[in-house]
């Protein structure tokens, strides 16, 4: 049975909590004790002043790309694709970087981010129903930064590429092979991939901080052909669904329907590939472990939207949250640091790190770039000033001070958070390293 008094401090808390944080509008889902509790707060915009509710739609980015992991190991079931396989054996038109995939190249590496594949490839390649397969034909444009199965490199073109291969396995468009193996086996209803079906639905708009104001962003929605990557609209209790299904054994919360088999579940969970951060990547989720207990998850992000889905397998215990700017990371953490807390499950703290004083800093000068972004690096007392600029969005600089732990671990903080550890690593014959920054690789391209 629903304890109402839950549910109404949650409202309370989440109501307090989104204030503090300058959040225009936030939904709440938390599911513990066997029951599901939703709370809702402020606006949808602040140009409409339209109420949010449990049911009002979010863009929830890349927390689209578990639901694709979980479609991908559906048609692995249906014994219709090999995770060990090519990925050439089923788009043998692919190519990258100029050349034809590389047969090295497996299914497993697309879902893990540990392709290779220079990710944050952003174009836009129609609204019809061939776009996928004419993004996958533009490939070819888009840099490696690794060999396959090297290193993690966050990878949003490998997602769409994904979607790609259940294109032409399954002989549908993605948007179909979405709802139909996933969200109609999830029950769930709240939940979007085209702007066309959404139509008459609370949404949200995203908002950015302007001349010290919250405002609404300008409307963007991702190019159709980037949906697998981040277009999903949703609400938080279809997070916790997608959630329930990850505790009960493959089998949506009502025990109706069975998404996927056990076996193919365990696979999607297990361990792919660490990170420089100690924690690890599976097929389409991020693994850590607080104070020893295993801890699912996934974050995203898009046009001044965000959510997030957080599960803690043992204790049964999910929390999903979607927001529409403002400090929405801090809600996010303050709130589900509670939930799990009075769960028995609490965060490994981490140490505020003593660092070095006598390292030279001449290998990691200079500048570092990827698709999306170029980052000087440049020397300043007692470390590196780190200076960002996106290249294919307009968005503030990035600006960070960076102090050494050793050769290739640096700590810095964002705003008030706790200390963020960034790293170098793979570094060459001449002592040049490769920078890992908010999960992606990027290559030391000049000295300025």
């Amino acid at each position: 049975m629903a304890d109402d008094s839950y549910g109404e401090k949650l409202t309370d808390r989440l109501r307090a909590v989104a204030q503090a944080c300058g959040v225009p509008g936030a939904s709440v889902a938390v599911f513990r004790d066997g029951q599901l509790y939703q709370a809702a707060f402020g606006v949808l915009s602040t140009e409409t002043g339209e109420m949010v509710t449990p049911g009002s739609l979010f863009h929830v980015g890349s927390v689209t790309k578990p639901f694709v992991a979980v479609a991908i190991m559906a048609l692995v079931d249906a014994g219709m694709v090999d995770l060990e396989a090519p990925v050439a054996r089923y788009l043998p038109e692919l190519a990258l970087a100029g050349a034809p995939v590389s047969p090295r190249m497996l299914v497993r590496h697309l879902l893990a981010h540990s392709s290779g594949i220079d990710g944050d490839f952003f174009i836009d390649t129609g609204a019809e129903d061939d776009c996928i397969a004419k993004y996958i034909a533009r490939c070819a444009e888009v840099p490696l930064v690794c060999e396959p199965g090297e290193a993690y490199a966050y990878c949003n073109a490998g997602y769409v590429i994904l979607a790609g291969i259940a294109e032409r396995v399954a002989g549908q468009v993605w948007d179909d092979i979405l709802r139909e193996r996933v969200l109609a086996p999830l029950g769930a209803t709240d939940a979007f991939t085209l702007a066309r079906d959404q139509e008459g639905r609370s949404r949200a708009t995203g908002h950015m901080e302007a001349e010290g104001k919250i405002v609404p962003v300008p409307s963007h929605v991702l190019p159709r052909a980037l949906g697998p990557a981040g277009s999903l609209m949703s609400t938080p209790s279809t997070l916790v669904a997608l959630g329930r299904m990850l505790l009960d054994k493959g089998v949506e919360g009502t025990g109706a329907r069975r998404v996927l088999s056990e076996a193919a579940l365990a696979t999607m969970l297990s361990p792919a590939i660490d990170l420089p951060d100690g924690t690890q990547w599976a097929l389409g989720w991020k693994r850590e472990y607080w104070n020893g207990e295993l801890v699912i998850s996934h974050d995203g992000g898009v046009s001044g939207q965000a959510g997030n889905l957080w599960i803690v397998p043992r204790h049964r215990v999910i929390y999903a949250q979607c927001a529409n700017g403002g400090r929405s990371a801090e809600l996010h953490r303050t709130l589900m640091g509670e939930i799990f807390a009075a769960a028995g499950v609490h965060e490994t703290p981490v140490a505020e790190p003593e660092g070095v004083t006598d390292m030279d800093m001449a290998p990691y000068e200079g500048r570092f770039e990827n698709i999306g972004i170029t980052i000087n690096f440049t020397r300043c007392d007692g470390g590196l000033k780190l200076h960002g600029v996106q290249k294919q969005f307009a968005s503030p600089p990035v600006e960070l001070v960076l102090k050494p732990l050793d050769r290739e671990k640096f700590v810095t903080r964002m705003g008030g958070s706790s200390p963020i550890i960034m790293s170098f690593s793979r570094f060459d014959e001449f002592g040049v390293p490769q920078l890992f920054y908010a999960g992606r690789l990027h290559k030391r391209t000049g000295l300025s």
